[in-house]
């Protein structure tokens, strides 16, 4: 399986290995729920119930929304999701580290940037923030970025890296590893990943998030 790889201020080495629930039942390592639209499903053990503001989320829940139907989570006070219809998204913490595999669907992460610390102050470091598809691993540490992940295996995954810098790491057919930075100051170069490439979308692709969305997801993390 193709491994892909995207780093933005620091250096990760992972797989696409499934996600299983490391992380316990920690209340300090819960993701809070502060809106949802429409029917989502929350899904924990043999447990299904429909996701409600207020919910944890916890590692080893799967998160199910339907055709018309959205949520914004937050972690820790320093990173925001919002989760787009369709999407079946499943949830792990491993080691205090939030970890999400976006199975199918669409979800707009942003990732709220280290405070430079004072004179004679140590930089306190946020938790590493993980989000993975079929085709690729994200790490990311101050940044803002958009992925969906079609049903069909065979089409590609979307992947738009909308603020910050960010190191890729990734592999097709052709290129066993390369490597890609980016410097992204408002949605510049949007990709799509697949066995074949890893290619700029076409011109007048529909971007499927916006710039006023990202602004949502900060204000939770202010």
């Amino acid at each position: 399986m193709r491994k892909i790889l995207f780093v933005a201020g620091l250096a990760l080495t992972s797989s696409l290995a499934s996600v299983s629930a490391l992380g316990g039942n920690d209340p300090a390592q819960d993701g809070r729920v502060v809106h949802v639209e429409g029917k989502v499903l929350l899904s924990r053990g043999k447990d299904v119930t429909q996701l409600h503001e207020g919910d944890a989320v916890r590692s080893g829940d799967r998160l199910t929304s339907s055709s018309e139907a959205s949520a914004q989570i937050v972690w820790h006070g320093f990173a925001a999701v919002q989760l787009r219809p369709r999407s079946d998204v499943y949830v792990n913490t491993t080691q205090g580290h939030p970890d999400l595999r976006v199975k199918t669907g669409g979800m707009l992460t942003y990732v709220k940037p280290e405070g430079t610390a004072d004179a004679g102050q140590t930089k306190v470091q946020r938790p590493r923030f993980t989000v993975r598809t079929r085709t690729a691993t994200m790490g990311v540490r101050g940044t803002a970025f958009y992925v969906s992940t079609p049903e069909k295996a065979s089409d590609p995954t979307y992947f738009c890296p909308c603020h910050g810098k960010i190191h890729v790491d990734y592999s097709t057919k052709t290129a066993k590893h390369s490597e890609k930075d980016f410097d992204s100051k408002s949605h510049d170069d949007p990709r799509h990943l697949s066995d074949a490439a890893f290619d700029p979308v076409p011109k007048g692709t529909e971007p499927h998030h916006s710039e006023e969305e990202i602004q949502a997801l900060e204000k939770l993390v202010e």
